[in-house]
């Protein structure tokens, strides 16, 4: 049974400004585990989607109340989840690749080992998302 290692909790508001600052946040937590840097690349591209589909879907007026919530995991046996989720006007989940401009969620899945979308119309979305990690090797000769 995997036992969770560590733990992070952010609340950010949904603005421009929201991806960067997620990405630098989750890469920092990352950081301890030294994880091959394609692995974070994919990770920080993956987070990078889903804040960016908060931004510009959940929410029809701007607001400082707009909120964008991330849950990150680090497991003892490797594993990193991530959920990233919104209280904004949720989808149809079932219509998920019928755009072509829903590219987002293909490169999540590309990116990700797992990726599972929860949306409730009125409710909010969550995504939730997870990669085994392989540690960069300590060898640098």
């Amino acid at each position: 049974m995997k036992k969770r290692k560590n733990e992070i909790k952010l609340r950010l508001i949904a603005n421009n400004n929201s991806p960067q600052i997620a990405r630098g946040i989750i890469t920092a937590f990352l950081e301890s585990e030294n994880p091959a840097s394609d692995e974070l690349a994919d990770i920080r591209c993956s987070i990078d989607e889903a804040v960016v589909n908060c931004i510009m879907h959940a929410y029809k007026n701007p607001s400082d109340k707009n909120f964008i919530y991330i849950s990150a995991r680090l497991y003892d046996n490797g594993e990193f989840s991530i959920e990233i989720s919104d209280n904004g006007c949720g989808f149809d989940t079932a219509r998920i690749g019928e755009h072509k401009n829903e590219m987002g969620f293909v490169v999540m899945q590309n990116f990700m080992d797992s990726v599972d979308i929860k949306s409730k119309i009125g409710k909010g979305t969550t995504v939730l998302m997870r990669k085994k990690l392989t540690r960069e090797s300590e060898d640098t000769e």
